[in-house]
């Protein structure tokens, strides 16, 4: 009976041990390629050559197949070779992503852009490449400024690095908009969101909405008092009317260019 305790002990330790390996076992497969890659990027399978993978982007996201690492960096390889490219399609890896759909936050999901091989936060539904690991924003080491052309033929500004993600290739149902209670606050909010084509916070809705409250108030308290002067002045003397459409005009002038920055203000607000 003093024997049988040790060795139950020593069975339970080595089933826990296995089953923690298990769990954290990362695996790769060895592809070709005809594509520049580097350590990080993310690949799709070529749709004319299973045994090859391409760059990752928004064109062949239904492909995703991992991440490009170092060779030999995996616990089990499969169809490795000096000569292949070492693709983890599960485990953690240092992965390429970017700014360009808005910083990342950890336990964000990773899909492709339109950046060849670089991946950004996923918000609507697509296939991803896993779950980011630590956040990623302009501060983060080694974020390197760029700038792009997007879709719309726009330049856009963003922010490029490395970060370790939980590489694990699945459909992403995608991000519900976290709106108010306030059933007032749900319009604008997907209103905006339409606007610049990403998740757009309660709080950048709210800042948005005031500012653009404010450049309103301030135009018609203007507009008033600009009407209230006009008048008393014509009262006094029916001659100034020269002198009032002048001082009308600059207050049209006033009011457009208050509008037009409070747009502008709106808009870098809910574009983060």
């Amino acid at each position: 009976m003093g024997l049988l305790i040790p060795a139950f002990l020593i069975i339970t330790c080595t089933f826990t041990i296995g089953l923690v390996s298990a769990a954290t076992l990362s695996f790769s497969g060895g592809y070709s390629s005809n594509d520049n890659l580097q350590v990080g990027s993310i690949v799709s399978l070529n749709s004319k050559n299973a045994q090859s993978v391409v760059t990752a982007n928004v064109n062949n996201i239904n492909n995703l197949t991992g991440v490009v690492i170092r060779q030999n960096s995996s616990n089990i390889g499969f169809n490795t070779t000096k000569t292949s490219i070492d693709v983890g399609t599960t485990g953690t890896y240092p992965t390429d992503v970017s700014t360009i759909n808005g910083s990342i936050s950890k336990g964000d999901k990773i899909t492709a852009s339109i950046i060849e091989g670089v991946g950004q936060k996923a918000t609507n539904a697509t296939r991803v490449i896993g779950t980011a690991l630590s956040s990623f924003d302009p501060s983060t080491q080694g974020a390197v400024k760029e700038t792009i052309t997007t879709d719309q033929g726009k330049a856009q500004t963003i922010f490029a690095g490395q970060i370790l993600v939980n590489v694990a290739v699945a459909d992403f149902a995608g991000t519900p908009i976290s709106l108010s209670d306030n059933s007032s606050i749900r319009p604008f909010q997907s209103f905006f969101s339409k606007i610049v084509h990403k998740t757009v916070t309660q709080s950048q809705t709210i800042t948005a909405l005031v500012i653009l409250l404010i450049s309103i108030g301030i135009s018609l308290l203007l507009i008033l008092a600009s009407t209230v002067v006009s008048i008393r002045s014509i009262g006094r003397n029916p001659l100034a009317s020269r002198g009032i459409t002048s001082h009308t005009i600059l207050i049209i002038v006033m009011v457009v260019a208050i509008i037009l920055i409070s747009f502008v203000a709106s808009y870098l607000v809910i574009q983060g």
